[in-house]
């Protein structure tokens, strides 16, 4: 998406917070007087998750976008006020669209020799 073609950002901007349209959605909640340390084991737990799911073929794709979402996220669930919701993601089944076989270049991996 070219950076100055706002109406194709706003579409994609929208794609997002309907989660791709997956039919799973889900939200991390972690309590504030656990912050930022929580956080990390929040991030480590749906790695994990995504990696179970994508060994038993469902696909998956982390939503911080959702982390914005506390009021609309109120309506529709009771979670205490003392919980930071923090992101958001979608289970489900990749579409065949190009974009789904876009991979990053990345520099060969190479060992970095320790100080002595």
């Amino acid at each position: 998406i070219a950076r100055k073609d706002r109406d194709a950002r706003d579409a994609a901007a929208r794609r997002n917070c309907e989660a791709f349209g997956a039919p799973v959605i889900g939200f991390v909640l972690v309590h504030k007087g656990l912050m930022p340390f929580a956080a990390l084991d929040a991030g480590i737990m749906l790695q994990t998750l995504f990696l179970s799911a994508k060994a038993h073929g469902v696909d998956s794709c982390p939503l911080g976008v959702l982390a914005t979402w506390r009021r609309p996220f109120d309506a529709e669930f009771e979670a205490p006020s003392d919980y930071r919701l923090i992101t958001g993601f979608a289970l489900g089944y990749a579409s065949e669209a190009p974009v789904n076989d876009f991979r990053a270049e990345r520099r060969p991996v190479r060992l970095v020799p320790a100080r002595s």
